[in-house]
């Protein structure tokens, strides 16, 4: 268990023999121990979908995605992703990281939302929603649903109404991380005009 910022579900995703930090996040302020659907297929739109992703195209694994996943049930929308390595603890030993979910509500795939998880330069780290055309946040206590981190895999559980409970919703996922002026990069799907797309039950 590390410290965190806030604090869900805690899921187990890391790899056998893997170790890292396991934390929920949420607004009480307290720790607590498919195949891919893309825009513009032509098959039905499934209330789950998800996507593999190359591994080693970017270092270090902390930041290399392996797959994403999203469902869509009761009103919320659950999403995680999954990377090469367990999640350092310290921002001090990692940089400052994010873990992101860009989220086209209206179909036209650019993001209208992004919900992360990200580490604060106090330490630990802080769910986030930010609205992209009027840049809005939402964070800490304000953010509208939870968040866990278990090893190499990062869970957000976000509710459907607070993105206007859109009948479907396309999701790209990414893992970002600076540290010293340089900041390095994985994207899910790799192209970019690709996004995993789930029906709601809105």
């Amino acid at each position: 268990m590390v410290a965190v910022t806030l604090a869900g579900c805690a899921a187990d995703g890391a790899s056998p023999g893997a170790s890292g930090p396991t934390a929920s996040f949420g607004p009480t302020g307290s720790a607590v121990p498919g195949t891919p659907s893309v825009s513009g297929s032509t098959a039905a739109i499934a209330a789950t979908g998800s996507v593999a992703d190359a591994t080693g195209d970017a270092t270090p694994g902390y930041i290399d995605i392996v797959s994403m996943r999203a469902t869509a049930t009761g009103g919320q929308l659950i999403l995680d992703l999954r990377v090469a390595a367990p999640v350092p603890a310290s921002s001090v030993e990692a940089g400052l990281l994010a873990y992101a979910f860009a989220l086209d509500t209206n179909g036209d795939r650019t993001a209208d939302v992004s919900a992360s998880l990200q580490t604060v330069p106090e330490g630990g780290f802080r769910p986030v929603l930010i609205d992209t055309a009027t840049g809005g946040r939402r964070e800490g206590a304000d953010f509208p649903g939870s968040a866990s981190l278990s090893g190499a895999e990062i869970t957000i559980s976000l509710s459907l109404d607070a993105i206007g409970c859109p009948a479907s919703v396309g999701i790209r996922g990414s893992a970002e991380r600076t540290k010293g002026g340089t900041t390095t990069r994985d994207d899910t799907p790799d192209t970019p005009t690709d996004w995993v797309t789930v029906a709601t039950d809105c």
